[in-house]
């Protein structure tokens, strides 16, 4: 916990008694029934179960597997992504498994002590269950395609870990965008932040590719207006998840597609698989 949340320890004590013994699957931002979703198994979700942290999971599913973010595009192309996961007593990375989210790179998030929120860009992530917020905040760029544009394993791969060969601990919450220029959303509506942009070769901004056109997002899936992906509850068959999850120990991969001159708002510009850890294919890439 950091010295400015010390400060306000009786305001933060409190907080954690409130969420103490609360799955953090059930609350509404981590929840795997969000209302309106339009997809999933459509079965009633059963009592919570007895996942309540990673060191409830077995080995294989205490990451994602793979995350392979690839440009099909003739443009070359930035990104910028937040995995997010709660910590502490009552949250979702228990003390067992928490230097191996330090190891790959997660450290704490400044959460504001009266609203415990972390903003990043315009999504204000709340703090629900825990006393704190670890984030990896992952952002660089893929040079443009010159192959076959429609060969999603040939195109250009982000650097480490987001190349296809390096296991992530597994968040609760990936965030697209975050308060840099290009990234950040446009009249504070939180849909139109944007994890990734095409951009020159030099590196000018050509088109911004916002929460609303990347398949899946919560934004995209008319769901709530946040540009997130979220962990689906893994006290649930995975087969049950939503268009906007992906699962714990599952693979993802994800590919900007070569749009970046279609102003087309209900056309996707970046698009994802997600693969159980079990080899079934939940998403499929829907361009």
């Amino acid at each position: 916990m950091t010295a400015k949340l010390r400060r306000f320890g009786p305001l933060m004590l409190f907080a954690v008694a409130a969420c103490a013994g609360v799955n953090p699957f059930t609350s509404a931002r981590f929840a795997s029934n969000l209302a309106g979703s339009g997809a999933g198994g459509g079965t009633t979700p059963p009592p919570a179960g007895s996942i309540a942290s990673t060191c409830d999971l077995t080995a294989d599913r205490k990451f994602i597997q793979s995350f392979n973010l690839r440009n099909q595009s003739t443009r070359q192309i930035q990104y910028r992504l937040t995995m997010i996961a709660s910590a502490g007593p009552g949250g979702f990375v228990c003390d067992l498994d928490r230097d191996s989210y330090l190891n790959a790179g997660y450290r704490p998030l400044a959460v504001d002590p009266l609203t415990f929120t972390a903003t990043i860009g315009c999504d204000p992530v709340p703090l629900r269950g825990g006393t704190q917020l670890l984030a990896l905040t992952l952002s660089g760029s893929i040079v443009a395609n010159t192959g076959d544009l429609d060969d999603f394993e040939g195109a250009p791969a982000a650097a480490a870990p987001l190349n296809g060969s390096v296991r992530i601990p597994v968040p609760q919450l990936i965030v697209f965008g975050d308060g840099t220029a290009n990234f950040i959303c446009r009249g504070n509506d939180a849909c139109t932040q944007a994890g990734l942009i095409y951009t020159t070769d030099f590196g000018t901004l050509v088109t911004r590719i916002t929460a609303l056109r990347t398949q899946g997002t919560l934004c995209n899936t008319r769901v709530s207006s946040v540009p997130e992906w979220l962990l689906f509850d893994p006290n649930q068959d995975d087969e049950n998840s939503s268009a906007f999850h992906y699962t714990t120990g599952s693979f993802i991969s994800a590919g900007v597609l070569n749009r970046a001159d279609n102003t087309d708002p209900n056309v996707n510009q970046a698009v994802w698989q997600v693969i159980s850890a079990d080899g079934v294919t939940l998403r499929t890439f829907q361009p």
